[in-house]
């Protein structure tokens, strides 16, 4: 475990950096799909379009399991638990936003 003398601000900074990295992976799914030839009729990925919120789902699930790992350096627990443990959390969390956005389309009409 890591001592607990690191400064508060870098901790914050080291933090929302690997938020905003994390955070943007599953979007480099759909802007894939703005280049040039990379989907559609004669594209590389002739079928991406259909795919790529798959994709995006595995790969924020792959990221989110690799951040939870990374925790057990600063965590007294295996690596594997605490990877298993936020892919849980997130997942469950996602979930329930995806939910709740899918009642809302339906009652708002989208």
């Amino acid at each position: 475990m890591i001592p607990e003398d690191k400064s508060p601000l870098r901790v914050a900074l080291v933090t929302f950096s690997a938020f905003v990295i994390c955070g943007l992976l599953p979007l480099l799914t759909f802007l894939l799909l703005l280049l040039p030839g990379m989907s559609g009729a004669g594209g590389i990925f002739p079928n991406f379009e259909s795919s790529a919120f798959m994709i995006a789902c595995i790969v924020t699930g792959v990221s989110i399991f690799i951040i939870g790992s990374l925790r057990s350096l600063v965590i007294a627990k295996p690596w594997y638990r605490a990877g298993f443990e936020m892919f849980a959390v997130g997942g469950a969390a996602a979930t329930v936003a995806y939910v709740i956005g899918y009642g809302l389309k339906g009652i708002l009409g989208f």
